[in-house]
């Protein structure tokens, strides 16, 4: 039975609709996601500039907060290091225990100055301790206030200390200016004392009338509840994180309150990612962005004469929240583009279904009419590619039906011609035929056997002729006349019997079908005729008194590929285009008869219904195998 692939059952997918849809659909696809990528793109760098600009303002705002509790605490020592006390202080010490301006002693100086010193601590909660440092005597303590738990405690003479060895005080003297310490733990009598207490102290030196420093007015600073008090002072909506040139930082979250300082000397913590981004030789402003964060970096410096130090504010806003605009842009690009093509798909089916209507309409007319001896004629209707497309298939119609009447005359007259020219040739070798055997008959006591000999030759030359004429007729007719048997259905096996029923097969010769081709089923014609003539060949051509010749079939998809295998004598390659031409043989006629158009009507065959034959050597050094491809449906032609 003849299978029917997928070429000859067309579906939706298939079809010009179908390609329609889909090219409009990839197109509406790719100019949404084009669209929609690029205005995503634009809108993330907006968003982000948009953030990083009121991220700047506010970062400004908050760092020059923290700096300006560096300006209050500097304003701070230097309004005491100008008061009345200290100055008065300064000349009752100079002159040896009273002031000569005032006669005020040094002690009562003192008491004053302790009094102002407490009014400060009283009005700055981050203060811990005030002091006046004399320079000489190793640095002693003329005056020292402390913040306790309890109020506030003025330190006798008895607790002073000495102070020339630390850090802030050597530095202090060496610039003669106002001078920031690094934050460090607070010390007492040189060590670090319990509980750690970060401290900033800043000092400010006095000069006595000569011009010299004779002493540093200092005040220390709790650095925690300094950053503490100034973050309470500082609204932001953002995480803000505040970090100093040595790398002691604190941050708060938006609503909540600052998390404990983080001191360089003992993290308790690892440090933001940030921290290592920003350094104090580095631009006083930066943008910072990672995979998940947007930072803005404002660093300023808290003392003209010490470059190096700086305070600097880190705001940072998460990517999801600046960039939630944009996702929600992208989310709504999404469902337009969906959307988009969804009515893309719509319209272009819509569109599709008209054009294709008329190509289906064009298509039914043409199949409507196969077999109808009406003349097709398709709608021009129209100026569009369709209605051209009709218009140019009418004409061609039209010189196709011109042709095909021409050559119908042609093929009649053609054919009457040969059945003319057998017949009438057929007439004088009749005549031939019996006038030899008249003259035989009659003459027979006067011939000799050479004689009678040639009489016989005449007239098997004469029965060739004949031969060769109804072969001629035979090979003309092929693909002009078909009747029923070509419609007729038969196994593999039935077409083997009908086969052999026009055949002589010697004794000696076994011909065997496998049981693919015995089970096969296939028209009768006009395969009837290429396998009589293919079996035929063989037998006639075999070279020994006993042969094998073996049939078979394999399925190749839309059609067959038939073999027949002999062991006979074989076919040199150099023979193997010639014997398919008309009346050539291998051997003369003489050895053995034929008309040697066999072969011949056997490719015409197989190629007008689409075939191909070829010759392969035969096995063990043996014979030929005869190979063709038959269409499971030869009607389609």
């Amino acid at each position: 039975m003849g299978v029917v692939t997928g070429s000859h059952a067309p579906s939706f997918f298939r079809s010009l609709r179908a390609k329609l849809v889909a090219v409009t659909c990839l197109l509406a696809l790719t100019i949404s996601a084009a669209i929609g990528s690029i205005s995503y793109i634009r809108m993330q760098s907006v968003v982000l500039s948009n953030a990083a600009d009121g991220l700047a303002g506010e970062a400004r705002l908050v760092a020059a907060k923290f700096a300006e509790s560096y300006s209050v605490m500097r304003r701070d020592v230097t309004l005491l290091a100008i008061s009345p006390e200290v100055e008065g202080l300064v000349r009752g010490l100079v002159a040896g225990g009273i002031d000569p301006q005032t006669g005020t002693t040094a002690a009562q100086w003192r008491d004053a100055l302790e009094g102002e010193m407490i009014s400060f601590l009283k009005q700055r909660p981050a203060y811990t301790q005030m002091r006046f440092i004399g320079v000489a005597d190793g640095g002693r303590e003329l005056v020292r206030v402390n913040r306790t738990a309890t109020g506030f405690e003025r330190v006798p003479a008895s607790g002073y200390q000495r102070k020339g060895e630390e850090p802030y005080v050597k530095a202090s003297v060496a610039s003669g200016g106002v001078y920031f310490s690094e934050v460090t733990y607070n010390r007492e009598y040189g060590k670090v004392v319990l509980p750690l207490q970060p401290t900033l102290r800043i000092v400010m030196p006095v000069r006595d009338a000569a011009g010299q420093i004779f002493g540093l007015v200092v005040s220390n600073a709790d650095y925690e509840q300094l950053l503490t008090l100034t973050f309470a002072a500082v609204p932001s909506a953002h995480e803000a994180t505040v970090i100093n040139s040595a790398g002691d930082y604190m941050r708060r979250q938006p609503g909540k309150k600052p998390d404990a300082l983080q001191f360089h000397e003992n993290y308790t913590q690892p440090p933001p990612a940030i921290l290592g981004q920003f350094h104090p030789e580095e631009n006083s402003e930066q943008v910072y962005r990672t995979d998940s964060d947007l930072y803005y970096f404002v660093r300023l410096g808290i003392a003209p004469a010490q470059t190096a130090a700086s305070i600097g504010v880190a705001l940072r806003v998460p990517l999801s929240q600046l960039l939630a605009p944009a996702y929600a842009f992208l989310r709504d690009t999404i469902l337009v583009s969906l959307l988009v093509v969804a009515v893309s798909l719509i319209i272009a089916y819509v569109i599709g279904l008209a054009i294709t209507r008329r190509l289906r309409t064009l298509t039914e007319t043409i199949k409507g009419a196969e077999g109808d001896d009406d003349r097709l004629v398709l709608p021009e209707d129209g100026v569009d590619e369709v209605a051209e497309l009709s218009r140019a298939f009418n004409g061609l119609l039209s010189e196709r039906e011109h042709l095909i009447g021409k050559l119908l005359i042609s093929n009649a007259e053609l054919e009457e011609f040969a059945f003319a020219a057998a017949h009438d040739l057929k007439a004088p070798l009749r005549v031939i035929d019996n006038a030899s055997k008249w003259l035989e008959e009659e003459m027979s006591d006067r011939l000799t056997e050479d004689n009678i000999e040639d009489m016989h030759l005449l007239r098997s030359r004469v029965t060739r002729m004949e031969d060769y004429l109804d072969k001629l007729l035979e090979f003309a007719r092929i693909g002009r006349r078909e009747n029923e048997l070509f419609r007729q259905k038969v196994t593999g096996s039935q077409l083997l019997h009908e086969v052999l029923e026009l055949l002589t097969v010697p004794g000696g010769f076994q011909i065997t079908a496998s049981t693919a081709f015995n089970e096969l089923t296939v028209y009768l014609m006009p395969l009837h005729q290429v396998f009589v003539n293919l079996i035929g060949n063989s037998i006639k051509h075999h070279d020994r008194a006993e042969g094998n010749i073996e049939i078979d079939v394999e399925d190749q998809g839309d059609h067959y590929l038939f073999s027949v295998t002999d062991d006979g004598p074989g076919i040199p390659s150099k023979y193997r285009e010639t014997i398919f031409k008309m009346f050539q043989t291998l051997k003369p006629r003489d050895q053995i008869e034929g008309s040697g158009m066999g072969l011949a009507m056997v490719k015409k065959y197989v190629e007008l219904y689409g075939g191909q034959v070829m010759i392969d050597d035969g096995l063990l050094g043996r014979g030929a195998i005869f190979r063709f491809r038959w269409p499971k449906n030869q009607f389609r032609r």
